[in-house]
């Protein structure tokens, strides 16, 4: 009796407990329907299918407090190639910048242009 009545209570207080949702029914709806759009209308960029990423090593500063609110760091790349290759493209936003591509302490040529940044390998991989 003793377990049924904490269970009881248990049950009473779980209610005060969950999270309120500000979003409406409506809202949250055609927030996932937005979301899901987006996901079916993905299309794979074709010129980063020559390569696997085995995972990426990122380092970010944060500056809120700028009036440009600004991130900044180093991200380390490890891929192995599907195929030989002289060049690697990633996808990167146009809106981002790139100041120095470097392999093995080795500064590369690269490019970035809209939405992808090409590196130039020194040597086929």
């Amino acid at each position: 009796m003793k377990y049924f009545y904490s269970l009881f209570f248990s049950l009473l207080l779980l209610p005060a407990m969950a999270q309120k949702s500000t979003l409406s029914i409506k809202q949250l709806i055609l927030s996932e329907r937005n979301a899901a759009a987006k996901r079916m209308q993905f299309t794979r960029n074709p010129l980063t299918t020559n390569y696997d990423i085995k995972y990426h090593r990122m380092e970010w500063n944060v500056d809120p407090g700028t009036t440009q609110n600004t991130i900044s760091g180093d991200v380390t790349t490890y891929w192995e190639a599907k195929e030989a290759m002289d060049s690697i493209v990633f996808d990167l936003a146009s809106n981002m910048n790139v100041t120095q591509v470097m392999q093995r302490g080795n500064s590369l040529n690269y490019y970035h242009t809209g939405d992808e940044v090409v590196i130039h390998l020194p040597a086929t991989q």
